[in-house]
């Protein structure tokens, strides 16, 4: 999918979800379109309110094979039949799923029609092609991540993840506000209708989810970085350290560094020897070596060279002074 890694922050702005007070939702959710996606893994009585509304071909996201396997995992979409149904049964704690709305100019659509249009859009957003691992199960129904995926989406990524959705909402137990996000055009149906399965992310799809659910490991990073290297990194704020350790942290992944204790190595050599260390003769040397060498693996045979490096570069400086 070809877009542009930023769209002005205007546009993203426009489109940004607000806060709106419950009983305005309350009084929303009493309208035709509305659905709510539920997630049966933190809810048991979500399943049994599926089956009595419709089959769980119907309305739970995992289909076939896996959704009979994992029925108990999957979220499911249900009708809600009130807002005090929906407080007591459903939104019982979080992350109870999200709310969505079909689109207004879809509603003369029969009730099934609209409940078989919304259910395919979600069930193309539950198995997507993550670049970071290959084909994924995605928590669409999550609205941390489908925020995240929109504020990180160009035009085109923003038609697709909306589909046939007039607006989507999500509702905090307890709490006076409700996050909401309404879509100010029509959905692109024969756009959608268009799309190539399974969904390929994009790459500021990828950084964003990545950075999102890594942000208690990146966070350990960052402080042994400042820790360690606390000059370098002292003007680093919290933004920069994700920006570098998603790059970083995705080239030690793509070279088999995949464990603590080799990925904290190769940042640390980004940092000592140069962020293109990588690229040097000889670490492309290293890296077409066998794994293990002797009593080292690569990542520690990286490490040797790489202060052999630095002591080289440290003697030209002194024969220059």
């Amino acid at each position: 999918m070809n877009e542009t890694a930023h769209e002005p922050a205007a546009a993203l702005m426009r489109t940004a979800p607000t806060q709106i007070p419950l009983a305005d939702w309350q009084a929303m959710l009493s309208e035709p379109g509305w659905f709510l996606v539920a997630e049966a893994s933190v809810n048991d009585d979500v399943m049994m309110f599926a089956e009595a509304q419709d089959t769980p071909d119907k309305n739970r996201l995992f289909w076939g094979a896996m959704g009979e396997k994992n029925a108990a995992l999957s979220p499911h979409l249900l009708r809600p039949e009130s807002f005090e149904w929906f407080e007591e049964y459903i939104a019982t704690q979080p992350p109870w799923g999200m709310a969505v709305r079909l689109d207004p100019s879809l509603l003369s659509q029969p009730p099934a029609q609209q409940l078989e249009m919304v259910l395919r859009h979600l069930r193309a957003w539950t198995l997507v092609d993550y670049p970071q691992e290959g084909t994924i199960i995605l928590r669409i129904s999550d609205w941390e991540i489908f925020t995240t995926l929109w504020q990180a989406s160009g035009e085109l990524s923003r038609h697709q993840l909306r589909g046939p959705l007039g607006a989507v909402a999500y509702w905090q137990p307890g709490a006076e506000t409700v996050d909401y996000l309404a879509f100010e055009t029509p959905p692109d149906i024969a756009q959608a209708s268009t799309i190539e399965l399974p969904l390929v992310l994009t790459a500021p799809q990828d950084k964003a989810l990545t950075i999102r659910t890594e942000q208690q490991r990146y966070r350990q990073y960052q402080q042994h970085l400042q820790t360690h290297h606390g000059e370098e990194t002292a003007d680093w704020d919290e933004a920069r350290f994700d920006d570098y350790l998603y790059t970083h942290l995705s080239q030690a992944k793509s070279h088999g560094f995949g464990d603590r204790v080799e990925q904290l190595k190769y940042l640390t050599l980004t940092i000592a020897v140069g962020e293109d260390f990588i690229t040097r003769p000889w670490a492309q040397e290293i890296l077409r070596e066998n794994q293990v060498k002797g009593l080292k693996d690569r990542i520690d045979r990286l490490v040797e060279r790489g202060l052999k490096a630095l002591g080289e570069a440290h003697d030209e400086e002194s024969d220059v002074v």
